[in-house]
């Protein structure tokens, strides 16, 4: 019932407020800081005019505060042990677990109510548009009045419309049994009409089934296969117990498959293949936009590949001893990683190289700089103009040099950042650590601040 899942809805949402504010009154929004910002969240937190202590426990910004689990005020919005109670003292809605009064509906859930969802208990009532009884019933035995109705399994539907569908009756017992003007269905057995009357399609799942298009022509299907036809009686596809043979035409293409996908061929205006696998196969694309065929030989599944675009070699494979791919080769796949020697071309001024896979050796360069990385990231180095970063196990120590400032991590114990500027030491975060801020020097033992910082 539409009512009763909007009602649900609405007591599900009234501790919104409450959950809003949760996340807007701390920095895990994410939000613009303050000059004047304080963060020892989630002890104390303070941010322009919002203030959060204990956070979740206690918040407060200009719309108003919250005292969690007790009560929140957000703007016009009051909540009171939420969700249980719930004000808002512009458009007058409130909820006082079990009674509300939400848009001009009001009640005792579930007992009754009026308004936009009218009921006792399980009886339940509509009006239409003119304040007469539309419809009603027990939820979820029975429905009746306008649309749809049903008692128990058992529905039918009357329209009386005008047009094709004018004065026609459907009707049901879900979910063996299916009765309308175009369409029937009883247990697996189903079969549809034209406007003419005339049978357009019979399924008897899954033993067989056939269709016939206004136009003349159809298909059969069955266990042991099928076959269709164009309006002039041509085939247009046989069918051999399923994967065993298939075979479809049209007026430009083909396709044909034995047991597949052990063997399969097709031929279309822009795209032929053939493929025996896992032995070999071969494709060509055209591209009308470039004017180009693109191209490619496969064997062993993969193992040795060959790829052309517009007669140029973009692509040459032989694993496991060496894979290639020009910037027109398109990206890598998992097969291309697992050669002793692969090269790459990204584009100008932009290769990349890899040596007895990327757990070994894997180098990358542009024109701004270089990134290499061996076994498996364990030692990583990366240069882009003037900056530069340097990773082992790799976040165990990390230095990175970017502009004039230069920072040292010997993760979890020590952090130096040196700079022109500004400068800093520190030993498990503020258990003692010294900063230098251009003149101004400070910093914190056992977490005590000092200085000027």
């Amino acid at each position: 019932m539409r009512g009763l899942l909007c009602l649900l809805l609405c007591f599900s949402c009234v501790s919104c407020a409450s959950i809003e504010r949760l996340f807007r009154n701390s920095p895990l929004r994410g939000m613009e800081s303050d000059a004047e910002r304080v963060n020892l969240w989630p002890l104390y937190y303070e941010n322009g005019g919002k203030t959060a202590v204990l956070w979740p426990v206690f918040d407060e910004d200009e719309k108003g505060f919250a005292l969690r689990p007790l009560i929140t005020r957000d703007g016009t919005r009051w909540e009171v042990l939420p969700p249980l109670c719930f004000w808002d003292t512009e458009s007058g809605d409130w909820v006082f677990l079990p009674a509300y009064s939400i848009d001009d509906s009001f009640g005792v859930f579930p007992l009754f109510g009026s308004g936009w969802l009218n009921h006792v208990g399980p009886i339940w009532w509509d009006f239409d548009d003119e304040g007469k009884l539309d419809r009603g019933g027990l939820f979820p035995l029975a429905r009746l009045g306008s649309g749809l109705k049903h008692i128990g399994p058992i529905w039918w539907k009357h329209s009386a419309g005008e047009g094709e569908e004018g004065d026609s009756t459907s009707w049901g017992i879900f979910p063996l049994i299916d009765v309308s003007k175009r369409f029937m269905n009883i247990g697996s057995l189903f079969w549809g009409f034209r406007p003419d009357g005339e049978t357009k399609y019979m399924v008897a799942f899954p033993l067989f089934g056939y269709g016939n298009d206004e136009d003349g022509g159809g298909m059969f299907l069955s266990l042991l296969g099928g076959r269709g036809w164009d309006k002039s009686g041509d085939t247009r596809f046989v069918n051999v117990l399923g994967p065993v043979f298939h075979y479809g035409t049209s007026k430009e293409s083909f396709e044909m498959s034995a047991l597949w996908p052990l063997f399969s061929m097709s031929n279309s205006p822009n795209r032929s293949s053939w493929l025996v696998w896992p032995l070999c196969g071969s494709s060509t694309t055209r591209i009308p936009e470039e004017d180009v065929d693109l191209s490619e030989a496969t064997a062993l599944s993969g193992l040795f590949r060959h790829a052309k675009l517009g007669g140029k070699t973009t692509g040459l494979r032989m694993l496991p001893l060496f894979g290639y791919r020009s910037v027109d080769g398109g990206s890598e796949d998992l097969i291309d990683h697992l050669s002793l020697y692969g090269h790459k071309e990204y584009g100008p001024d932009s290769t990349g190289i890899h040596i007895a896979t990327p757990m070994v050796f894997n180098y990358r360069s542009s024109k701004n700089g270089y990134r290499w990385s061996s076994l498996l990231g364990i030692l990583d180095y990366e240069t882009e103009g003037e900056d530069s970063e340097f990773r082992f196990l790799y976040y165990l120590y990390r230095q990175k040099t970017e502009d004039t400032e230069t920072q040292r991590d010997f993760f979890p114990f020590f952090k130096w950042d040196s700079g022109e500027k500004r400068s800093s030491f520190s030993f498990l975060w503020r258990l003692f650590n010294w900063e230098r801020n251009g003149d101004k020097v400070g910093g914190h033992i056992f977490f005590i601040p000092w200085g000027e910082v």
